[in-house]
């Protein structure tokens, strides 16, 4: 287990803090795999021939988006 028990016994207000980083972790990893689907997708279109201005803007949006919860995410987790 990584959460040692004891140590939260000690500390028992350090709950909520290590509840809201693991929230903040699951939150980027949603970004991160919101931004490879994306990426993915763009991808595929590519392949096939079917890449238009409007993929391209939406690869890049969400990869905007991905990047900004991701920095959000980490400076949280960090204070």
């Amino acid at each position: 287990m990584m959460i040692n028990r004891r140590l939260i016994g000690v500390v028992p207000d350090s709950m909520r803090y290590i509840g809201g980083n693991v929230a903040l972790q699951w939150l980027s990893l949603l970004a991160n795999i919101a931004l490879t689907t994306a990426l993915a997708c763009f991808l595929r279109d590519l392949c096939l021939g079917t890449a238009g201005q409007g993929e391209l803007m939406r690869t890049v949006l969400v990869a905007v988006a991905a990047a900004a919860v991701r920095f959000v995410c980490s400076l949280g987790s960090a204070g």
